[in-house]
Formats: C-alpha cells, sequence, structure tokens
C-alpha cells in the first residue's frame, strides 16, 4: 500500500504566455488563449451522475458545479452556495439534522437557463431514483428529504445527524454535481444521456466536441458566476502512452499533462526547456484489492497468507523510485485514523505456512493445489497508471515465490472501469487481485468501500468484503 505523495502537473511556459524556448507551437496557442494538455485516459462517461474514474472526475469539474467545492488548501469553499454550511452561521442545526444551502443568484446553466435550488432537489431525487444506475448512494442514504422553499434556498433533512454530509451532499469530492432538471426531468431515466444534449452544465467550460478515442475540446464559459476563464478554449487529448505523452511534451505538441503518474520521468521532465513541473500531495492511497467474494482469496487466510508474501517496501521502491513513500494505515483517507496497526510484516515462510495451513499444499511445479485446483490467481490493471505494471510484476515474482500462479492483464482505463454489464472486470469481479487507487475528500470518511450494501457492482466495495461485524461498527 502507498500513500500517493505526488500528483505531477507539468505545463509549458507558453501556456501562460511566457515562450522560454517552449516552441512555435505551444506560443501561438497561448496567443490565441488555448491550451492542449495530455491525458492518459479516456473518460468513460460524461454522465454527471455516473463519472466514474479520474478522468471523467476531473471534467465533470469543468463541466458542472456543485454546492461546496474544495479551495487551493483542500478545505471546504463555497461554490454554487454562499457560504459552506456550519453550526457557527446556522447553516447546521444544533441537533445536526437539518442542513441550509443559501445559491448565489447569477449562476446560469450554459443554455442560459438560470440554475436554481430546484435542480438541487431535482439532482438528489435522479440520485435515489432506482430507475438510475447510480454507482454510489452512501451518504444521500442518511438523508430524509430534500426541498426548496425558494429558488436560492435548499434544505436537507437528515434521518439521523451525519457529521460528512457537507463533504458529500453535491459537493466535488461527493461524486455528484449539480444537473438540470430542465433539460433532464422528463426524461424516464438518466443511464444513456445523449453526450451533445446532456451535457450542459453550469462550470467554467463548455463541451464543443468529443472525439473518441482522440480528443475532446471545451470552450470558455464568459458567463461563468465565479469569472470569465483566462482561457478560450481547452483541449484535452488523449494519450495513452506515457512515453508518447513525455515525447509530446519534448516537442512542444502538448503544452501540459495531468496527473502524471510515473515518478521515474521526473528526471527526464525537469530536463524539457520551457516546461514547469509541479509535484503536490495527493489524497489518496494505492491499493492492492483481493476478491473477498469468490475464487481462492475468498477466503480470509488466503489472503492473510498472501499479504505476509508482499514486500510493500520494496514495491514501492522498485515501482516508484521512493518518490511515493509506503504506508501502512490509510493516511489522510479515512481521517481521523490510526497510524498505530501496521500490515502484517513481509515473511514468505509465514505465508508459506499460512497457504499449507489453508489447505493448499505445494505441488510438482512449486504451484499449490487444493482439492485438484491449482493456485492461480488473475491479476488486473489499467495502463493508465505507469507504475501499475510495475507492481504487478513484483507481486507476480513475490506471490509466485510462495506457491501462487499470477497471470497478469492489462486494460486501458476506459476498458477497467467498464460497468460489469459491459465487460469491465473491476465492476464485473473478474478477477482474484486487482490495483487500484483510492481518494478521497478532505473531510471525515464519507465512503463505504467495505459495507455489504456497497459491494460492486452495486457500489465502490470492489473488493466485494461483506463483514456484518464490520458494518455495525460504522
Amino acid at each position: 500500500m502507498k500513500h500517493a505523495a505526488c500528483a505531477v502537473l507539468a505545463l509549458a511556459l507558453a501556456a501562460t504566455g511566457c515562450s522560454g524556448g517552449a516552441g512555435a507551437g505551444s506560443a501561438a496557442r497561448a496567443e490565441d488563449g488555448t491550451l492542449v494538455v495530455g491525458e492518459l485516459a479516456e473518460p468513460v462517461s460524461l454522465n454527471p451522475l455516473m463519472l466514474e474514474g479520474t478522468t471523467s472526475g476531473m471534467i465533470g469539474s469543468i463541466l458542472y458545479s456543485f454546492l461546496v467545492t474544495n479551495d487551493a488548501n483542500g478545505n471546504l469553499a463555497p461554490d454554487v452556495a454562499t457560504e459552506v454550511p456550519t453550526l457557527a452561521n446556522g447553516g447546521i442545526s444544533r441537533d445536526g439534522l437539518r442542513v441550509t444551502y443559501h445559491l448565489r443568484q447569477n449562476v446560469r446553466w450554459h443554455d442560459g437557463v438560470p440554475l436554481t435550488a430546484r435542480d438541487c432537489v431535482f439532482t438528489y431525487r435522479a440520485i435515489m431514483d432506482p430507475h438510475n444506475n447510480i454507482p454510489d448512494r452512501h451518504g444521500y442514504d442518511q438523508i430524509a428529504d430534500v426541498t426548496a422553499p425558494n429558488d436560492t434556498t435548499v434544505v436537507v433533512r437528515l434521518r439521523r445527524p451525519y457529521s460528512p454530509i457537507v463533504d458529500t451532499f453535491l459537493q466535488l469530492n461527493g461524486n455528484y454535481p449539480i444537473v438540470p432538471e430542465h433539460l433532464m426531468g422528463k426524461l424516464p431515466d438518466l443511464n444513456n444521456l445523449d453526450t451533445k444534449r446532456y451535457t450542459v452544465g453550469s462550470g467554467p467550460f463548455k463541451l464543443v466536441e468529443w472525439l473518441h478515442g482522440d480528443h475532446l475540446t471545451f470552450a470558455a464559459n464568459d458567463d461563468y458566476f465565479r469569472g470569465k476563464p483566462g482561457l478560450r478554449r481547452l483541449v484535452i487529448r488523449i494519450i495513452p502512452s506515457s512515453p508518447t505523452m513525455l515525447n509530446e511534451l519534448r516537442t512542444h505538441e502538448i503544452d501540459g499533462a495531468m496527473s502524471l503518474t510515473d515518478p521515474t520521468q521526473l528526471k527526464e521532465l525537469r530536463a524539457i526547456a520551457g516546461l514547469r513541473v509541479v509535484t503536490t500531495p495527493s489524497w489518496g492511497v494505492q491499493i492492492v484489492y483481493f476478491n473477498a467474494q469468490s475464487g481462492p482469496t475468498a477466503d480470509i487466510a488466503v489472503r492473510r497468507a498472501l499479504v505476509r508474501a508482499i514486500d510493500s517496501d520494496l514495491v514501492e521502491r522498485r515501482a516508484t523510485q521512493g518518490a511515493y513513500g509506503s504506508e501502512h494505515a490509510l493516511r489522510g483517507l479515512f481521517g481521523p485514523y490510526d497510524a498505530a496497526p501496521r500490515l502484517p510484516a513481509y515473511d514468505p515462510a509465514a505465508a508459506k505456512a499460512g497457504l499449507d495451513a489453508a489447505g493448499w499444499t505445494a505441488g510438482p511445479d512449486g504451484v499449490r493445489v487444493k482439492s485438484g485446483q491449482r493456485l492461480t490467481l488473475n491479476l488486473v490493471y489499467s495502463v493508465a497508471q505507469p507504475i501499475f505494471r510495475v507492481v504487478a510484476t513484483q507481486l507476480q515474482e513475490e506471490l509466485h515465490a510462495v506457491g501462487a500462479d499470477v497471470s497478469l492483464h492489462a486494460y486501458s482505463q476506459t476498458q477497467f472501469m467498464a460497468p460489469a454489464g459491459s465487460g469491465g472486470p473491476v465492476f464485473g469481479g473478474r478477477f482474484d487481485v486487482f490495483l487500484g487507487n483510492i481518494f478521497s475528500a478532505a473531510g471525515p470518511d464519507a465512503g463505504s468501500f467495505f459495507m455489504c450494501s456497497e459491494r460492486a457492482p452495486a457500489g465502490f466495495n470492489l473488493a466485494r468484503m461483506c463483514d456484518p461485524r464490520f458494518d455495525a461498527r460504522v
């Protein structure tokens, strides 16, 4: 398990008007206010209520707006709301059962229609509508009702006090932005929205074009309620190869790249003339998930044994060359958190003993067997995370050493996070082990990654763990 210590943003200086040797292409684009940014993964969807995956979420945040967002320091900040509800300002009632939001009066959808409190009520009802294939309703299921006494007031009434409600309800990190009732209100469901018609948001940019597999183009929303964007046009180029991304930065065919996740490229990036490299802390961890519902890893004894076979510190050093740092508690993710618990120490001998005790004995070729079944594990990962290839190879080597035959399967990010019905390995449960990320908000944990009710494909409990004792404590 590794703390994602840095997300990397590389931008050509020409993007801000200073050529600095950045190349004629970048300089020309800067003059007309265009920024071309590379992105490793294509969005899975631009459906505002189904923004699965990092790229979809990032693009969703420029198309749509939220009641509450986060500022540059990660603190809660008002977006469409005029202020963040608190006990001090009266936005949260003393009994913790009522939260009131007051909305700005100058917010309009991209088509010019005013955004009102009724849109917030409609969004809540759409999230809770069982006809909509919403990936996660956790937190929203704590709400008794949402009302709009007038066009600029939203009142949320809770079933019981729920501390992460402001971090959850129509908040940047809570999965769902505000959606337009006047466009979506008469649809039977919101599962298959036409991209051209139903990507009308209220954010700083409007979608102009999405050429699948190549690029997305956005135009500035001059009527944006927080002020006219500094760019006239934003182009997000889909470049699924990290080496290709690096080369296009070097030749200035693109002006920047968001969230480069291969720390081994930092030295090369910093050597590119006219390029500024920014590394920032990230609220997240990269996790090795075991399938707790089916296959050999459904047995907790097997999972415990396999964990002892993984040298997490060595995996981190080889994959990131020390850029991230290895973590044993979910620091900054489920805060407040207890830093004392640690993963079981790396101990291959203990791993072998644990597999022996679970009934998996070594076969003639070293691969363990139980009741005639070989200990074969299917490990899946996304190529959008370059370090995952190194992590996967290292895990394959370490697990093989204790008698597991591990096959590796790499997917594009779109395939990796696709719904179960579309063949997605993660939501479809077609894995024994997968490598993934979890990112969170700054406040108390609003997630339910490990609750029985949230097991995939209905929710984000992707490991499919189910322990009633855990549920009772949560």
